[in-house]
């Protein structure tokens, strides 16, 4: 291997630890651009083998330090998950990116970025069920170009971040040696600020209600705690206990994900306790809770809405099962081979459900969906397009030591309230907890650890963003135009160069 080739390989992987150093609980947005522009020039000028190495290099640099938080829930899941998502970036590199007629090509910076698109709407389709994980779209939920995705979704904001900083880089590389190539990447470049000014001013398509008075509430406890853990009891009461910080009045009270630990909600002391409470407050209370299926080798994991003296309404549209499950946490794929290697794996999986994410409440249908569904754009849609004004995300990140969990779905969550339109309210025992304005700013949040019940004015919407009415297709039908282009252009530039 050359100096140069190794020089490549090292910058493939400096842009994707640049582009890791984005993605919370760092959050360095602007590295990312610089991670981003630094790919094409290491996957230009060589074939499809060279291309998926040094893509698998720079997805290396990516995915383990953003996942890393994965292995203190499954090791073996972990190196499974990550090795996958590299895999993915690495082909869509190798595949979808030319082989130019010469070094430096714009045509090449403009694949690159549609190669990463690509990349990530596969890993958000498969496997199990999609991926979408430690991704680009999180290191950016606290930049301006944020606001690409209430039209066009994460893909459009991977895909323009990818392609501004390409451009970008290529710009200033070839500013004097080619004064031409310079100009043409930084007009492009500009044409991308351009439109990242428009969809910050363009109107998203809801409008207000209704207010509504909400609190969340976090009571705290140790970290590192699963939810089949002894401690689950511990965490119960210390919800109960934040409750009561509540100040009145309140109108709607949210608590985090399988706060509630039970065999049978319906017939349990806890839920007429949480009927008490709820009647003190004059409030219902929208609860997770995880019970015991009939079969033993299933559980179930929902949110319900819950009033006074326990009442829950038709028990149907007042609750939510969740659907997606965390691969390797909530569902465990090979079990019969991984077992061999790990005695730590879950000894049961959750049950999905198959209903679109809303539940009715007195004041009006409200989006919701749990924990792991916050990475995924499709469930926060489908709760919005069933009529919900509101969208509510209970979780739960106490399994986790480190505050990666934590500030990626609160990352998470600013996306899905700019793509949706929408107020969100986050809750989770241990943090963080949060209220976001339809702009993805945070009004208000928990620390870790902290127990509190947090309290703030929402207000309820109607309408669909773009991106809602919509979904991908937009920004995949951009992206792909673009990538065609660029190979082709490369394509024949190539032949052109030979006769």
């Amino acid at each position: 291997m050359t100096i140069v080739k190794r020089s490549r390989l090292g910058l493939a992987l400096a842009g994707g630890l640049l582009t890791s150093a984005s993605v919370p609980p760092f959050g360095w947005w602007p590295l990312a651009v610089v991670g981003l522009g630094l790919l094409p020039m290491a996957v230009e000028g060589v074939g499809r083998r060279t291309r998926f190495i040094r893509g698998l290099a720079f997805a290396a640099g990516l995915y383990v330090p953003s996942l890393w938080w994965l292995t203190q829930f499954s090791l073996p899941g972990a190196l499974v998950i990550s090795s996958i998502e590299m895999v993915i970036t690495a082909l869509c590199l190798a595949l979808l990116t030319p082989t130019p007629w010469r070094s430096g090509s714009v045509a090449t910076v403009c694949a690159t970025a549609a190669a990463l698109v690509a990349a990530d709407a596969l890993r958000s389709l498969w496997p199990f069920g999609g991926l979408p994980l430690g991704g680009i779209d999180l290191g950016q939920a606290d930049g301006p170009f944020a606001a690409h995705v209430t039209f066009g979704g994460r893909l459009l904001l991977i895909g323009t971040v990818a392609l501004l900083g390409g451009l970008l880089v290529h710009a200033v590389r070839y500013r004097r040696a080619d004064v031409r190539a310079g100009a043409r990447a930084g007009g492009l470049a500009a044409l991308c600020l351009v439109a990242t000014a428009l969809v910050h001013v363009l109107p998203n398509g809801t409008h207000s209600v209704r207010n509504l008075r909400i609190a969340i509430v976090q009571g705290s406890g140790p970290l590192g705690v699963r939810s089949t853990d002894s401690g689950q009891e511990a965490a119960y009461v210390a919800h109960v206990a934040a409750t009561k910080l509540i100040k009145k009045p309140v109108d709607l009270v949210l608590w985090p994900e399988n706060v509630i630990n039970v065999a049978n909600f319906a017939t349990s002391v806890k839920r007429q306790e949480i009927g008490r409470l709820a009647a003190d407050l004059h409030a219902p209370i929208v609860a997770g809770v995880v019970e015991d299926d009939p079969d033993p080798a299933r559980f179930l994991n929902f949110s319900i809405v819950v009033g006074p003296n326990g009442d829950v309404g038709d028990g149907r549209t007042t609750r939510y099962d969740k659907v997606r499950r965390v691969p390797f946490g909530e569902v465990v794929y090979f079990r019969s081979f991984l077992k061999k290697f790990s005695s730590d794996l879950p000894k049961t999986d959750m049950r999905p459900g198959t209903k679109p994410g809303v539940i009715v409440t007195p004041f009006g249908p409200i989006a919701l969906i749990i924990s792991y569904e916050g990475f995924f754009d499709d469930r926060a849609r489908s709760g919005v397009r069933a009529g919900g004004q509101a969208l509510f995300i209970p979780t739960n990140a106490s399994s986790y030591t480190s505050s990666h969990v934590p500030t990626q779905q609160v990352a998470a969550a600013r996306l899905r309230a700019r793509e949706t339109g929408r107020f969100v309210a986050q809750a989770a025992p241990t943090g963080i907890s949060a209220v976001i304005t339809p702009t993805g700013h945070i009004v208000t949040r928990s620390a870790i650890q902290q127990r509190v019940a947090l309290q703030a004015t929402i207000t309820l919407r109607r309408g669909l963003t773009p991106y809602a009415r919509f979904n991908d297709v937009p920004a995949l039908a951009l992206f792909t135009m673009i990538g065609s282009t660029a190979n082709l252009t490369a394509r024949q530039r190539k032949r052109t160069s030979r006769t």
